[in-house]
C-alpha cells in the first residue's frame, strides 16, 4: 500500500468555514466519517491532512480545494462584507 500524501492545510480556515455554516463539529465530523477530535486536531493544524480527506471537507463545505488549502486570509472577514 503507497503511503498516503499529505497537503499543506489551513485549519482556522476550515473551522471558519464550519463555524460560518452551522456546522457542530460533532456533526461536521459525521458526514465526513471522523472522530469530532480528529476533526478538532486538523482545524488546530495538530493532524496532518490527506489528500483525500481535503477533498472530501471541501466538497462538503462546497468550496473549492483552495479555499482550505495555503488560505491566507479569514473566511469571517469574507462572509461578513457580502
Amino acid at each position: 500500500m503507497p503511503p498516503t500524501r499529505t497537503v499543506p492545510h489551513h485549519g482556522a480556515a476550515i473551522r471558519a468555514m464550519r463555524e460560518i455554516q452551522g456546522h457542530t463539529i460533532a456533526d461536521f465530523a459525521k458526514r465526513l466519517d471522523i472522530t469530532p477530535q480528529a476533526l478538532s486536531n486538523i482545524e488546530n493544524n495538530k493532524k496532518r491532512l490527506s489528500r483525500r480527506l481535503a477533498q472530501k471537507i471541501a466538497q462538503t463545505l462546497t468550496v473549492d480545494l483552495e479555499a482550505i488549502l495555503c488560505n491566507h486570509t479569514n473566511p469571517r472577514d469574507q462572509h461578513n462584507q457580502e
